[in-house]
């Protein structure tokens, strides 16, 4: 199971240095139960709306500024097609595409 396990290490209150990275010392009863309940939840879907809901609520109260953004883009050429970036910015579906074992 992939989770975006970086919430709880940079938003949860347990998280505070030396424990975690939650340098900006963000503390919410709130955060804390979305992360708790998302990391808990066996049923994709709803760890899915826990997640979406702690995002919302990260944006609402707006604890770090982000100063970049990182696209997630796959630049290719020839053959290649039926590549699609995961969702979660892994390239791991490169190991195993067919056109790149092929031109190994």
């Amino acid at each position: 199971m992939k989770t975006p396990d970086s919430y709880r290490y940079l938003f949860h209150s347990g998280s505070l240095p030396p424990t975690g990275a939650n340098r900006g010392r963000f503390q919410s009863a709130e955060a804390n139960r979305l992360i708790e309940a998302a990391e808990n939840e066996m049923e994709a879907s709803l760890r899915l709306q826990s997640y979406h809901q702690l995002q919302h609520h990260l944006l609402e109260q707006l604890p770090y500024v982000p100063l970049w953004y990182e696209d997630q883009v796959a630049a290719v050429r020839g053959k290649a097609s039926g590549y699609q970036v995961a969702g979660d910015g892994n390239y791991d579906g490169l190991e195993t595409h067919p056109w790149l074992i092929q031109a190994k």
